[in-house]
């Protein structure tokens, strides 16, 4: 950790306002990026992100720097807060556990067929993984942009780990027809997203 983040850290654990708002421009960006792929849009990433903050200040004494890095740190509580605000919506996928009564032969994930997602740009990617169906995307997010085990989201989700895995399998398929379909224009709208993410 550098010395700039200890002093900010510091200051802001007594509630120097110009550490909070000095923490707060170094890494509100990474945060709202995150909450941007699990909302529905941009006023409810907002939300989100402002929901972080408030937990982030209330819970920065508990941060320890010699269990690990401030940044894997604020991105675990920040991601989590946002799956407990979606839990109390009741926006959790309730659903998820039909997939493994469903004939799984499609549940086997060629890594060779996803999109390379880079030649799209940021915000057609974030509209397309807007326009997924709510239990699709929190796995999407979970498994490929927060990097956690099948395991790990069952647990946090409620579902089987196989379950996770056929709904990834599912969401990028779905994400993959987004992208690709030429109904779905920049700003993500299209009267056939549905049908595409279904």
């Amino acid at each position: 950790m550098t010395p700039e983040l200890q002093h900010i850290l510091a200051a802001c654990r007594r509630r120097e306002r110009t550490a909070e708002r000095a923490l707060y421009q170094r890494y509100a960006p990474r945060v709202l990026t995150l909450c941007r792929r699990y909302a529905r849009d941009e006023s409810e990433a907002m939300d989100f992100l402002q929901e972080c903050w408030i937990l982030l200040f209330d819970k920065l004494a508990a941060y320890q720097p010699e269990k690990g890095h401030f940044e894997g740190w604020l991105h675990r509580l920040c991601t989590n807060r946002v799956l407990d605000l979606l839990r109390r919506q009741k926006r959790l996928p309730h659903t998820l556990e039909l997939v493994a009564s469903m004939d799984t032969a499609d549940a086997t994930y060629d890594d060779a067929v996803e999109p390379a997602w880079s030649v799209y740009s940021p915000e057609t990617l974030l509209a397309a993984i807007r326009a997924l169906p709510e239990g699709y995307r929190q796995v999407l997010n979970l498994a490929v942009f927060e990097g956690w085990s099948h395991a790990a989201i069952g647990e946090q989700l409620g579902i089987s780990a196989s379950s996770s895995r056929s709904q990834l399998t599912r969401a990028r398929r779905a994400l993959r027809g987004l992208l690709e379909s030429a109904a779905f224009n920049h700003q993500g709208t299209t009267s056939n997203a549905s049908k595409l993410a279904g």
